[in-house]
């Protein structure tokens, strides 16, 4: 599209400034809801993924400026919109990759303690699903990061690694809830593994002695 200088125009009247708008506040919405959520269970935040959302602000600023002052340039306004969908991009993938970190950290570190058959009888589906899984989406999103430029991703592919990260979420949500289930697996379990040897010990020196006396 070419240039224009269009006093009397709106942000909304171009249908290309319109779309890329559109795109950043979706990818906005999503992206600091992410980092809320990871800053609340980590307790700390990314200030890599901070400088990127920083810069697409930035860029965000210039297109809000020329409308302000009524000097809209549809393809200045797109290539800055182009630009800050980009840095959105990298704090995107820099978040979904921190996440995926942060919640396998947190995951192993809840089951830390409890034993193979204690995991399986409260979430039967971990070794099956969980693990693989929270351990092939880590890898994919590091894997993307480094090998794919970025700041060409489709919104759609974009969403659907969003949508992955959130299916680790829910697992991270479902270990938390079986807590208290994996400690009452965990203790009963402890209890059997104690009482069993001590009651069969003893009944086996019973026999024994019972076979002696017998003898006599």
């Amino acid at each position: 599209m070419a240039n224009s200088e269009r006093g009397d125009s709106k942000i909304f009247d171009d249908a290309d400034v319109k779309d890329k708008l559109q795109k950043f506040v979706s990818l906005h919405s999503s992206i600091k809801g992410m980092i809320l959520y990871t800053e609340e269970i980590s307790n700390r935040s990314n200030a890599q993924e901070l400088l990127e959302i920083r810069d697409a602000t930035d860029h965000l600023v210039r297109v809000l400026r020329v409308e302000l002052e009524n000097k809209s340039n549809s393809d200045y306004e797109v290539q800055n919109l182009d630009k800050a969908i980009g840095h959105l991009c990298r704090a995107g993938y820099d978040v979904l990759d921190w996440t995926s970190l942060i919640l396998r950290q947190k995951m192993e570190t809840e089951l830390k303690g409890f034993s193979t058959d204690t995991i399986t009888a409260v979430l039967p589906n971990y070794y099956s699903e969980i693990k693989p899984k929270v351990l092939k989406i880590s890898t994919k999103i590091a894997k993307i990061r480094e090998e794919k430029d970025i700041g060409k991703l489709t919104l759609e592919e974009f969403t659907e690694y969003f949508e992955q990260v959130e299916q680790l979420k829910q697992y991270y949500s479902e270990i938390i809830d079986k807590k208290s289930s994996l400690i009452e697996v965990q203790r009963k379990n402890r209890w059997k593994n104690w009482i069993i040897p001590i009651v069969t010990g003893t009944i086996v020196a019973v026999i024994a002695y019972l076979l002696g006396y017998l003898k006599l």
